[in-house]
């Protein structure tokens, strides 16, 4: 296998537990912004410092779904090995507020599988927490992802 040749990873290969967690990735006044842009969501808690500042938070913090967001990008290193058919479902509880500057990576463990009726695929949910560069959890969540099974002969 060459070193342009993705590695293959079907239902098969994925044991329950199996962990992976990203690299880390700093979230910037930019990114804040240009979500706030994206998603229309431009809410003083992520765009007016000096009102920031008179609150607990003690300053404007992100978006709680760009956290999410960022931390989807992040898993890809490990989601893009395997034969993902869709993404059924996503939660998040946003436990602890991410402030322009902190860097954040991503835990993702296969925490349950489940074949389906259908014999060419299986559902795995995974378990994704958020961390930030103090390891401290800022979110907790889960993905349940439509993964092709190993083709017969395979």
């Amino acid at each position: 296998m060459n070193r342009y040749t993705a590695r293959v990873r079907y239902y098969e290969d994925i044991p329950e537990g199996e962990t992976y967690e990203s690299i880390g990735r700093t979230v910037t006044d930019a990114d804040i912004m240009a979500y706030a842009g994206v998603s229309g969501d431009f809410a003083r808690m992520h765009t007016d410092d000096e009102y920031m500042k008179t609150t607990p938070f003690g300053g404007r913090i992100a978006h709680g779904l760009l956290t999410a967001a960022i931390s989807s990008g992040l898993a890809q290193a490990y989601f893009n090995e395997i034969q993902v058919q869709a993404h059924l479902e996503s939660t998040f509880r946003f436990e602890r507020p991410v402030r322009p500057g902190d860097t954040i990576r991503i835990v993702v463990t296969a925490a349950e599988r489940r074949v389906t009726r259908n014999p060419g695929r299986g559902i795995i949910k995974f378990k994704r927490e958020i961390l930030n560069q103090r390891d401290e959890r800022t979110s907790l969540g889960a993905t349940s992802l439509m993964i092709e099974r190993r083709p017969a002969g395979a």
